[in-house]
């Protein structure tokens, strides 16, 4: 993976993780370009998992994504 994939997944993360959970729509509207393709990569990967039955459009993160999200992102600074 290249570097540029790999800020494209990290950046989708982080899209996720401001919601609860994001639908297959706004994720590729959002995510452009190619927000499909990354939208499957990052399940993929094991990083988003979709829901079952009537939230099947609707992806969450998964404990890799967030630990994928906490490896690269800044530790907060303690007061």
């Amino acid at each position: 993976m290249g570097i540029q994939e790999s800020t494209r997944i990290t950046e989708a993360l982080r899209y996720v993780a401001g919601e609860f959970s994001v639908h297959r729509d706004e994720f590729r509207r959002d995510n452009q370009p190619n927000g499909s393709a990354l939208l499957e990569g990052c399940e993929s990967l094991g990083y988003l998992r979709r829901g079952d039955g009537e939230s099947g459009e609707r992806y969450a993160m998964t404990d890799a994504g967030r630990r994928r999200l906490a490896d690269v992102e800044p530790a907060p600074a303690e007061s």
